[in-house]
C-alpha cells in the first residue's frame, strides 16, 4: 500500500492545494506504509520540511474481498502487511519522532462489527469470522 500526503497535507492532493492557497506549506511523500525504510525516509523528509513533526494521522489500509472459503492467501498476507505491520510501522516512527505534546491518530474500521459477507479476511485481525 502505497501513501501520498503522509503527514504533511499532500502537496499534489486533493487538501494540500487548498493548504497552498491559503498561504500554508505543503509537501507530497510516498512510500509502502509497512516497509520501515521507506517510512524512516517519508518523516526524514517532513521533519526537513517543517522542522519536526506534531501530529501523525494514519489511515493506510487495504481491503480485499473475497469469501472465506475461496480467501486467497497471497492476498490475506499482502492485506495484513498494510493493516497490520504498516499500521505498526508507521505508529513506532511516529513514536520516536513525535515532539513532547504529540499525537498519533490511528483510524481503524467498523466493518468488525458488521460482518458484511466477503469480508472475513479483512475483519479478521479484530474478530473471527462468525460465518463462510
Amino acid at each position: 500500500m502505497w501513501v501520498d500526503q503522509l503527514l504533511a497535507g499532500g502537496a499534489e492532493g486533493l487538501h494540500g492545494h487548498a493548504i497552498q492557497a491559503a498561504g500554508g506549506l505543503a509537501i507530497t511523500v510516498t512510500g509502502d506504509v509497512a516497509d520501515e525504510g521507506a517510512m524512516a525516509e517519508a518523516f526524514d523528509a517532513v521533519e526537513a520540511a517543517f522542522g519536526g513533526i506534531d501530529v501523525v494521522v494514519n489511515t493506510a489500509a487495504a481491503l480485499v474481498l473475497q469469501s472465506l472459503a475461496e480467501f486467497d492467501l497471497g492476498a490475506l498476507d499482502r492485506m495484513h502487511r498494510t493493516n497490520i505491520r504498516g499500521t505498526f510501522v508507521v505508529a513506532q516512527q511516529a513514536a520516536r519522532r513525535l515532539r513532547a505534546g504529540g499525537a498519533i491518530i490511528t483510524f481503524s474500521t467498523s466493518q468488525t462489527e458488521l460482518g458484511y459477507p466477503g469480508y472475513s479476511g479483512y475483519a479478521a485481525p479484530a474478530r473471527p469470522p462468525s460465518r463462510p
